[in-house]
């Protein structure tokens, strides 16, 4: 696997202590990775707004339902950017909320990851995502030449 390809993630997250968790742990296991996190509504759309291709590899979603960063609204907010419609959408649910994210699999969504408890679990999961998602779209550009 090419382990110097650097990944663009687009974090939607208003929790600042989770962002900030998963920007650290990300610098451990990733470091050439690229981070930017929306904390908000007005925040993702000013993004979105100035987005042209390429633009992130990747969406990481806290899949929240609830306040202004709902996470099927946002999906559905994010899938109407014609620059964001194939990007990929990884959304994030807490381990008491991944069952019901799984039950009630969004359309829109191309994969889930329970939120680790730990920071080694962190770490691990985040190995694992960038690890599968450099490979992955790597691939796919691949294909695409």
């Amino acid at each position: 696997m090419n382990n110097d390809k650097q990944l663009s993630i687009l974090l939607v997250e208003s929790d600042s202590n989770t962002a900030q968790l998963i920007r650290n742990t990300l610098q451990t296991v990733d470091p050439i990775s690229v981070l930017e996190v929306a904390s908000s509504q007005d925040e993702l759309v000013a993004i979105l707004d100035k987005a042209t291709l390429p633009f992130f590899d990747i969406l990481l979603l806290d899949l929240k339902y609830e306040a202004e960063l709902n996470g099927p609204l946002v999906i559905d907010l994010v899938r109407n950017y014609p620059c964001t419609q194939l990007m990929p959408i990884v959304a994030l649910a807490s381990q008491e909320d991944f069952q019901a994210a799984m039950a009630s699999h969004h359309p829109r969504v191309n994969s889930y990851l329970p939120k680790p408890e730990t920071f080694e679990g962190w770490s691990h999961t985040l190995k694992l995502f960038t690890d599968y998602w450099k490979e992955t779209l790597l691939s796919i550009r691949v294909l695409m030449i």
